[in-house]
């Protein structure tokens, strides 16, 4: 749960800076309820929504009125909702008025981009995708965009375009005039870039981004702006798009948070244990879903023994590596717990828990070794910086560390304005 959800004296007095990404523990109303329970939905919508407050408040003349405000919209139409709906539709109409905030406060410039200027602009894309945040400065709308650069200038439209099939895509494209035939065309964005091969663009979309006073294109990952953050482009108030530098995640992470120290820091130097894995051939009882359909590709499977929940006796763990080649293609692999005999899987409150563990995207399932104790590499709230790692001692999850990504941003190379 992020701060911005709360009505409590943090918004009063703590700078925007200062506000921390809280997690769904402690005492709740009915709509944090809501939002909490609703992984990969509402929760991410809050952490989009706080990051666009403390954008706004950044950039904001009076702070002090706009976190009034804040607090105002909170207690009059948010934590009034009765369900899903009507939250969610509360939260992106609040989106869209604080970016209306920061676009009167600081008007988009319509001088062009020296090289200094666009490398302190990717310097701070790459440095909000870090701590996730830069959704924050994502452009609201239906996919239709207006924009202004000062009143002597004709207005330009874009329009995002979703390219379908099994490995979805989306690009920005430049629809003036703002009529339906044009739009059916779909003329892309003019751009010193141009991609031959399709199969570049897969899986990837173009988000459409205001941020120190510029409007900018940032092409990443399908699911979300701050995942793998790639080229970036800038909108020239004459309406063509030029490119201006690359972001790209770096070797290095590092701790967001830490409940232990000492364990996380050795995580993150990357000489913590892991288990010992053995390959297994698993009796079909185990290799089955939920509803007895088989599980569809999987490449390996493997097995080993740890004491995960702390009681002095090892569960029985199994690893499956799964791959597709349908749509973009696809790696996960994920944990079960088996019974002692290893022919069926356990029905534990454990086994539940881990189950549903979000573990991470694209690397192998992990069990980590500190002394006596476990800890699954995995998320208990996805909208947590980036991978982190789980305790279960006494069965019930615990998020012992969260690691975020570090990116770059690529030297900027501008032609012609």
């Amino acid at each position: 749960m992020t701060s911005v959800l709360r009505l409590g004296a943090l918004l009063v007095m703590m700078p925007c800076a200062a506000l921390a990404q809280l997690h769904c523990d402690g005492p709740l109303n009915s709509v944090e309820k809501i939002v909490c329970e609703d992984v990969g939905g509402l929760d991410d919508l809050d952490a989009e929504l706080n990051a666009t407050y403390e954008a706004t408040v950044d950039a904001a003349r009076d702070k002090a009125a706009l976190r009034q405000e804040q607090r105002h919209w909170l207690a009059t139409e948010r934590n009034r909702c009765p369900d899903r709906t009507c939250i969610w539709n509360a939260m992106k109409k609040r989106i869209k008025a604080l970016y209306d905030i920061r676009l009167k406060a600081q008007p988009p410039l319509n001088t062009p981009l020296d090289e200094v200027g666009a490398q302190h602009l990717c310097g701070q894309m790459a440095r909000l995708a870090d701590d996730r945040k830069l959704r924050g400065y994502v452009v609201p709308g239906d996919g239709n965009y207006e924009l202004q650069f000062g009143s002597k200038r004709p207005a330009v439209h874009f329009q995002s375009r979703v390219t379908p099939g099994t490995c979805v895509s989306s690009s920005i494209v430049r629809v003036d005039p703002p009529n339906e035939a044009v739009r059916t065309q779909r003329t892309p964005v003019p751009s010193e870039e141009s991609y031959d091969d399709p199969m570049d663009t897969w899986g990837t979309k173009d988000s459409l981004i205001y941020i120190q006073r510029r409007f900018m294109i940032v092409r990443s990952d399908y699911v979300e702006i701050d995942r793998n953050p790639g080229l970036v482009k800038w909108i020239m108030p004459n309406g063509m798009a030029q490119s201006v530098c690359e972001l790209a995640i770096s070797d290095d992470s590092a701790v967001a948070t830490a409940a232990d120290p000492e364990v996380c820091s050795t995580r993150d130097k990357g000489t913590l244990a892991t288990v010992t894995w053995s390959r297994a051939d698993l009796p079909e009882a185990v290799m089955t879903n939920s509803d007895g359909t088989p599980i569809p590709n999987v490449d390996m499977a493997e097995t080993a023994s740890v004491d995960l929940d702390g009681d002095g006796v090892e569960e029985r763990v199994a690893r499956l590596k799964v791959s597709s080649g349908a749509g973009c293609g696809s790696h996960e692999s994920f944990l079960l717990i088996l019974t002692s005999d290893g022919q069926q899987r356990a029905s534990t409150s454990l086994a539940k828990v881990l189950q549903q563990l979000p573990l991470a995207d694209e690397d192998d399932a992990e069990i980590y070794l500190f002394g006596k104790h476990a800890f699954v590499e995995g998320d208990i709230r996805r909208s947590i910086p980036a991978k982190g790692l789980v305790s279960f001692e006494g069965q019930q999850p615990k998020q012992v560390c969260t690691f975020k990504t570090l990116h770059s941003a690529s030297r900027p190379k501008l032609t012609g304005q």
